[in-house]
């Protein structure tokens, strides 16, 4: 056939019949260049039309296959089979009614092909998370064609059914030794009447479980708790405690999934009452096959801090959007992601009171980028970078670094903002290396993980300047 091709490259036959053999031979990108242009030479050819949608699906182009096919399926001689591999692509590209309505066109056409259809009608439905359908198309499967790959293939879904159905419930334990640079957030040079930045050692345990209550269709109800505890070795006023319970409603409509997070926080320094959050977080996943998914949020946080603390009081809001593109699989994945930010203090009867926390009111813009990748010695490497861009209110204007005040009023009454002065802006760089390696020579649960956490603020206001870097090695196990 490299002969014939070679003595008359313009002979769609022998294109067709070369193409067909590499495909046999798997050389699958040599099929679809020959069958391409036997299709070229001869634009209605339905055999070469099917054998080339074949290859496009089996080699990943799935959007491509689908006219080609389409062609094929026209000839009633080639209907079964090309609305077979039809079905196939399109449940690739996540178009699973259609999928169904090609599936039953095939074996309508060739009752032979009712196990395969069976088994694929069985994949749309586990996609679907319909898993009572999933399991009755698998069994049948399993009972008809036991010592096929499909019968294997099928027993496997059906395990993974019912691990799914008793596994309605997930948690995870981590203990680590951290070192902080600058644990008490001094600034990058000396300012009098600040803070000066302390580094110190610490332990951290971390630890949560999530349960899933209620499953209904595509419905699904989720509780879940987390404690945090850090324990200084030195500068032990930093001890911060963190008690977090939430509860989660998703749905999820084949390849979009919706949901609303609900979160309390309550966070103590050194035992003492410090901080308590509400969040809420509609979130929209829109999942595209073969490509990524693209997730877009937005959370609002109600922040009531106590004590001395009480100036970063207000509302916080941020909505964002992130896309993540597959690899070639799960384990290696890039993301970017774009974030908008809005801090409102709440409002006080002490206008002084109210104007403190106003200087702490800002907006602000953040872009972010990452990837995950699988390492030598099987770690999995995760490294990302955000930069955000704070802008905070005119009575940021009235922070110094030398302790005077240069805004006042009459007592009771919101102080005046002399010309001249400048609003704080703040550029905010925050990098995260993770790496992580499954242990499954002690035990399969485990992991070891070690992580650097870097953050670099750099504000027009001096006192706001600082640098931070953490390095944190542990022990994590997840079920």
């Amino acid at each position: 056939l490299d002969k014939a091709v070679e003595a008359d490259p313009d002979d769609a036959e022998v294109r067709y019949q070369r193409g067909v053999v590499r495909a046999r031979s798997d050389d699958n990108s040599g099929a679809i260049e020959d069958l391409q242009r036997a299709l070229e030479l001869k634009p209605y050819f339905p055999t070469a039309a099917l054998e080339l949608g074949i290859a496009l699906g089996d080699g990943d182009r799935a959007a491509e296959a689908e006219a080609p096919l389409l062609q094929a399926q026209q000839v009633p001689a080639l209907n079964a089979q090309a609305s077979f591999y039809l079905a196939l692509a399109q449940i690739r590209l996540g178009r699973y009614e259609a999928a169904q309505t090609n599936l039953t066109r095939a074996r309508q056409a060739d009752p032979s092909l009712d196990t395969a259809a069976d088994y694929y009608q069985g994949v749309i439905a586990f996609r679907r998370r319909a898993y009572d359908e999933a399991e009755v198309k698998f069994a049948q499967v399993q009972r008809e064609r036991p010592d096929t790959t499909m019968g294997r293939e099928s027993a496997q879904y059906l395990t993974v059914i019912a691990d799914r159905r008793a596994a309605n419930y997930s948690a995870f334990a981590t203990t680590s030794l951290e070192y902080d640079s600058n644990v008490t957030l001094g600034p990058s040079q000396t300012i009098p009447g600040s803070a000066s930045g302390q580094g110190d050692g610490r332990f951290v345990i971390n630890g949560g479980a999530r349960w899933t209550p209620l499953h209904y269709g595509g419905f699904s109800l989720s509780g879940s708790y987390e404690f945090f505890q850090s324990l200084q070795f030195h500068l032990t006023s930093f001890n911060l405690t963190d008690n977090r319970p939430s509860l989660q409603l998703q749905y999820d409509f084949d390849w979009l999934s919706a949901g609303l997070l609900g979160r309390f926080d309550y966070y103590l320094l050194d035992g003492n009452s410090y901080l308590s959050e509400f969040t809420g977080m509609p979130w929209v996943t829109a999942r595209e096959e073969g490509f990524g998914r693209t997730e877009i949020y937005a959370r609002i946080q109600p922040r009531d801090f106590k004590a001395e603390f009480n100036v970063l009081n207000g509302l916080y809001s941020f909505a964002g959007a992130r896309q993540f593109f597959d690899l070639g699989n799960a384990a290696q994945q890039l993301w970017v992601g774009y974030q908008l930010g809005f801090v409102n203090s709440q409002s006080s009867d002490n206008l002084t009171q109210q104007f403190n926390r106003d200087q702490y009111q800002y907006s602000s813009w953040a872009g972010e980028v990452g990837v995950r990748w699988p390492l030598p010695f099987d770690v999995l490497g995760e490294l990302a970078y955000r930069y955000e861009y704070q802008t905070y209110a005119p009575a940021s204007a009235c922070i110094t670094n030398d302790g005077t005040h240069p805004c006042s009023g009459p007592a009771g009454t919101y102080p005046t903002i002399p010309g001249g002065l400048t609003k704080r802006a703040d550029n905010d760089h925050r990098v995260i290396l993770s790496l992580e390696r499954p242990l499954p020579e002690v035990w399969e649960h485990l992991s070891l993980v070690a992580a650097y956490f870097g953050t670099f603020n750099d504000s027009n206001k001096d006192v706001f300047t600082y640098d931070r870097n953490i390095g944190s090695v542990g022990l994590t196990v997840r079920y």
